[in-house]
């Protein structure tokens, strides 16, 4: 997938593919141009369906919208917690014209039905933060909480959870997915998870459902997945600059096999 950029009077322009992005300036996308995350790219263009639709939780600014519209998605629905961030989708969506083709949504995703904290507020005007490795002496922002469950209500054949760290919370609610061929595109982020043994033995229970699948789409043991969680090194190997993070794909076994291919 080829992604380029250039200077724009309103903004950047963003061209993937064959689609074109008008976007605000931000400090991201010259990485985004440079070849970043090629597996996830390659990723998307495997699965995701020109007839059905694409969930991205955690949408940050908007780069695996984008990824997900030149692929061809009938439709992306975006969930993004923190508002700067949601203000800048919005500024996308709108300069775009993708108002019938992206849906914006506010909020968390969580364990539970409700509202929720994020921050510290610098946090939030920097780049992101999440739930779960927020310090409440800080100060944040309210935001509205789903729990995954709620939006599995469309015909998704590819769905993005990258919610730094809260993965943890809504790890059980994914086996709900397998039920159908839907596939995940997984962030893990093993430094910001709270309770890394019951964690894992969540991760066990969706390895009897899904395909676990590496950043070259093959197939992965899960004690391998288990020992990149439990690493106590900072930057590993199969992680990025930042730390232990890391992402995997999931396929559901009932539709899959365990090359990657449907059944």
């Amino acid at each position: 997938m080829k992604i380029t950029q250039t200077p724009h009077q309103n903004g950047t322009l963003l061209t993937v593919d064959n689609s074109r992005f008008l976007v605000p300036n931000h400090w991201f996308w010259p990485e985004f141009a440079n070849g970043w995350e090629p597996q996830t790219a390659n990723f998307f263009e495997r699965y995701i369906d020109p007839e059905r639709e694409y969930l991205d939780i955690g949408g940050w600014v908007g780069p695996t919208a984008m990824l997900a519209t030149a692929c061809g998605a009938k439709h992306c629905t975006i969930v993004e917690p923190n508002p700067a961030n949601f203000f800048n989708i919005l500024v996308t969506q709108f300069n775009n014209n993708l108002l019938d083709k992206w849906t914006l949504v506010n909020a968390c995703v969580s364990s539970e039905i409700g509202r929720a904290i994020i921050g510290p507020i610098e946090g939030i005007s920097r780049k992101s933060s999440a739930t779960n490795i927020m310090n409440p002496d800080k100060g944040g922002a309210e935001i509205i909480s789903f729990k995954l469950l709620d939006l599995l209500d469309r015909d998704y054949s590819l769905v993005k959870i990258d919610i730094e760290g809260a993965e943890c919370f809504i790890i059980k609610d994914m086996l709900e997915i397998a039920k159908s061929d839907t596939v995940v595109w997984f962030s893990i982020h093993p430094p910001f998870v709270s309770d890394k043994n019951e964690f894992v033995e969540d991760i066990k229970n969706i390895s009897e459902v899904f395909w676990i699948m590496d950043d070259e789409n093959q197939k992965m043991d899960v004690k391998t997945l288990i020992a990149r969680i439990e690493s106590e090194e900072e930057k590993p190997s199969w992680g990025t600059e930042f730390g232990n993070f890391f992402e995997v794909g999931l396929l559901p076994k009932k539709f899959f096999k365990a090359s990657g291919e449907r059944k």
